[in-house]
């Protein structure tokens, strides 16, 4: 499926960018617009960084939420250790009006023309052992994704990805992930994500 392999390229690409813009350049996005944040296993997590971005692949309208969490917050020049990630397929109709309660489910699900919307979650990212948290079952629902408000403009991201898209998302979202392990072990224990709330903007500054 298309889609996902966009997505797995923008969480490599906006990685790269967060983590260049500590140490080089002008910052490419504003750090402090978006606002993500969740309970993983009851424990507060609130995102150093957090936004959104659209693509229109001509069949399908693909948005991303992505949020970074640090020890201590970017302020103080720390690594990116975790990384959660929300991919959500919408169909043109969809996109123009997407208020409303979704299933989390996986990317190769059936959705019988509803969004799909799938989530990742990281754990330990960059260093010598990472966590990696999916959903391993299809069409099965994991959580639920609400959006209660939007705003669709032009967004002006990276070379090749600008144009009409989401420069406001805000929702809640609550999700069972498990843990698919790296080793080609097979799957691990669920992780429980509650209380999730976003308010994200696309705020690149262009290039």
């Amino acid at each position: 499926m298309r889609p996902i392999y966009l997505f797995i390229s923008f969480v490599v690409l906006i990685f790269s960018a967060v983590s260049c813009s500590k140490t080089k350049g002008p910052e490419p996005l504003d750090l402090t617009a978006g606002k993500l944040s969740m309970k993983v296993e009851g424990t507060l997590r609130e995102a150093d960084v957090a936004y959104v971005m659209t693509i229109n692949d001509e069949e399908h309208y693909v948005v991303t939420l992505t949020a970074f969490f640090t020890p201590l917050g970017l302020k103080n020049n720390d690594d990116v250790t975790d990384a959660f990630h929300i991919y959500i397929r919408f169909s043109e109709a969809q996109f123009n009006n997407p208020k409303g309660t979704w299933d989390v489910v996986a990317i190769d699900s059936e959705t019988g023309g509803r969004p799909l919307v799938y989530a990742l979650y990281q754990e330990g990212v960059g260093g010598e052992t990472m966590d990696l948290y999916s959903i391993a079952e299809a069409d099965k629902t994991v959580g639920k994704l609400t959006i209660t408000d939007f705003t669709i403009g032009d967004q002006t991201v990276i070379p090749g990805v600008t144009g009409r898209g989401y420069t406001k998302l805000a929702g809640t979202f609550h999700m069972d992930l498990t843990e698919v392990r790296t080793d080609g072990t097979g799957l691990g224990p669920e992780l429980a994500i509650t209380e999730g709330r976003f308010d994200v903007t696309n705020t690149f500054l262009g290039f």
